[in-house]
């Protein structure tokens, strides 16, 4: 897509700039720099800014409507609620071994604390999901599931999608329904993630225990194209609240 080439030539123009490469050596030493006295690269300004035009005209096209404004919050939230949806649903179109059993997100994944009610555009989901993580399903026992959860429950909680419930008390993952039935002891289920979090990001080194297939295809770029699908059918973006994810005392 062309945002995405204009994104890659910023970032060359940016890092090519320098004339000389140098390898420093570490140390301690603390250096205040004044930025007052930091002079703009005019010549840079200028070979950027067609580019960032360009790049800007992208980021601003609208690509669906919210219904109402979803906020970022633990246990549950519209936000995170949504997200998991979303990625579930997409991942089903690109999987090609069935449908996957839930879907999950780190809850640091997630970049902004909302979405405001009214249009959505898509600059607005480069800002939810800046990073390049692709989308991953794994095939995971059930053992490997219970550690995934037992570690959501630590962190009080995750992203998730809605065919799960489960809740946590005292740190730990209670009552879990997985498609409304229970765990199943030796069961193998599929389960939608980040590469971030298959490779053992946010310290889920357990993962590498599942069988991992690649899908291709960026996180950010499907939730585009998940908006992007509501508006074709004439629906507006909204999430909801159902429980599938509590507190207990």
């Amino acid at each position: 897509m062309q945002f995405k080439k204009s994104i890659y030539l910023l970032l060359f123009l940016a890092f090519t700039s320098c004339k000389v490469w140098h390898t420093a050596e570490e140390n301690g030493q603390k250096i205040q720099v004044e930025t007052e006295a930091i002079e703009e690269d005019t010549a840079m300004i200028a070979m950027i800014r067609p580019y960032k035009k360009t790049l800007d005209a992208e980021m601003n096209v609208v690509i669906g409507t919210n219904k109402e404004t979803m906020t970022k919050g633990k246990p549950e939230s519209l936000l995170t609620n949504w997200f998991a949806d979303a990625v579930q649903t997409m991942t089903n179109q690109y999987y090609k071994n069935g449908t996957v059993d839930f879907a999950v997100s780190n809850y640091g994944g997630i970049r902004i604390p909302n979405i405001a009610a009214g249009e959505i555009t898509r600059g607005k989901i480069f800002e939810l999901m800046p990073f390049d993580n692709m989308l991953v399903v794994i095939e995971m026992q059930d053992t490997t599931v219970q550690k995934l959860f037992n570690h959501m429950a630590d962190d009080n909680g995750w992203p998730i999608s809605s065919n799960v419930s489960y809740e946590i008390q005292d740190q730990k993952p209670k009552n879990i329904l997985i498609n409304g039935q229970p765990l199943e002891s030796g069961k193998t289920y599929k389960v939608s993630i980040s590469d971030y979090l298959a490779n053992g990001g946010d310290k889920c080194y357990f993962l590498e225990e599942g069988t991992r297939e690649d899908l291709g295809v960026l996180i950010r770029d499907v939730l585009i194209e998940y908006v992007e699908q509501e508006t074709a059918a004439g629906r507006q973006i909204e999430s909801r609240l159902d429980n599938r994810l509590t507190y207990l005392k």
